[in-house]
């Protein structure tokens, strides 16, 4: 019994159809299918490279295949993604995350806007100028893009323990967490906030921040009883 809804669109579809394979059934979806999760429910999809896509609420991703690469495309909403190939990747709105290696925790609310949270060391984000950012463990960044002047804005969040470590055009930098710096199409990066001391107190917890959904725990996502899809794929080109 399946509650809540998965959806999926397939290719040459024209609308969405609840998408609920028996449990033990292998999942069939091809290239240029797209699943969508009503509130409350989420898929897990094993890909057959070892890469593990958990698919969060209210969020939509489209299964690609480009220059001998499989791709997964999250359009919008919630992911947390562990890279099991150097053939594999998944992209976001002007992102994309790289590996193998490491497990990273993702929010795309708009086409513009993307935040990432390092579950495990690891992970590779890349932007669409080519920045390269190397997201380690407990480490959380918010990259939006800027339409009226083009450029990305980077906020490193400040309760991370450890300088963020990034590359353009081949060159390492660091970058202090609570800062916030810019970056053109030519790769030209500008800190425009510099982290201030932190005051005394309690720490900011990643717990308290949004728009991490619920716990930004190594968890994967919690299922609330409206149900979930745990899906061994095999990924074809055709529907044959």
């Amino acid at each position: 019994l399946w509650q809540g809804e998965v959806k999926i669109k397939r290719a040459q579809a024209e609308e969405f159809e609840i998408f609920a394979p028996a449990p033990g059934e292998k999942a069939e979806i091809f290239f240029g299918d797209t699943i969508t999760t009503s509130e409350g429910a989420s898929a897990v999809f094993n890909m057959t490279d070892g890469s593990i896509i958990e698919v969060g609420p209210n969020s939509e991703v489209e299964f690609v295949y480009e220059n001998d690469k499989m791709i997964v495309y999250l359009k919008k909403g919630y992911a947390d993604v562990t890279i099991g190939s150097e053939n594999f990747i998944f992209r976001c709105p002007r992102h994309e995350i790289v590996g193998p290696g490491g497990r990273v925790r993702l929010y795309a609310p708009d086409p513009n806007t993307l935040t990432a949270f390092g579950i495990e060391d690891g992970a590779v984000i890349t932007n669409e100028y080519g920045l390269i950012t190397y997201l380690g463990q407990g480490q959380r960044i918010d990259s939006t893009f800027i339409e009226e002047t083009q450029t990305f804005e980077v906020a490193v969040h400040e309760y991370c323990e450890m300088d963020l470590k990034i590359e353009a055009r081949g060159e390492g930098r660091l970058v202090e967490p609570g800062s916030v710096f810019t970056v053109d199409r030519d790769l030209n990066i500008e800190i425009v906030m510099i982290a201030e001391e932190e005051p005394e107190g309690e720490e900011e917890s990643i717990l308290d921040l949004p728009p991490v959904p619920e716990e930004a725990s190594d968890e994967p996502f919690e299922n609330t009883g409206i149900g979930r899809v745990f899906l061994q794929c095999n990924l074809s080109d055709s529907h044959s």
